[in-house]
């Protein structure tokens, strides 16, 4: 998804830099007719998560900087299978955010990754069983899925 950062100024191009709200989930299943979904009910691929955003740095368009924050996924580590040389995936780790610049790669949270101006965002299909915990969170009250 593209956030549009150029406008017209009085010396010709600008970059606009005010702030454009974007939220971690998004569900897309109003904006889908009936006949998108199919016949059977799979509202969970129209619900999408965000897994990256791209930021330019710089008050100009001509110049700056790009950096990225990106999602990381739990990571499953494999722990062997009694009798078998085979693994099986095993605990998890926790998600987090990292920011991306150049060469150097640090941590961040949720709420800097959410709070940058934007210029492309990235988002993915979640799984049917983060659809349910997210729909268990928004019936709660609560906007973010982190906080369950």
């Amino acid at each position: 998804m593209g956030v549009t950062r150029r406008g017209r100024g009085r010396g010709g191009p600008q970059k606009i830099q005010h702030y454009v709200h974007y939220p971690e989930y998004l569900d897309l299943t109003p904006f889908c007719t009936a006949q998108d979904r199919g016949s059977r009910n799979h509202d969970h691929e129209y619900f999408m998560r965000l897994f990256a955003v791209v930021v330019h740095l710089g008050s100009t368009i001509g110049a700056g900087h790009y950096v990225s924050y990106v999602r990381s996924l739990p990571q499953t580590r494999p722990s062997p299978r009694k009798g078998s040389s085979s693994y099986s995936m095993g605990g998890r780790a926790a998600a987090g955010w990292h920011r991306m610049d150049d060469c150097n790669v640090t941590l961040c949270s949720t709420e800097e990754a959410l709070n940058q101006c934007a210029c492309i965002l990235f988002y993915e299909r979640c799984s049917e069983a983060e659809v349910r915990q997210w729909q268990r969170a928004q019936a709660r009250g609560l906007s973010d899925i982190n906080r369950i």
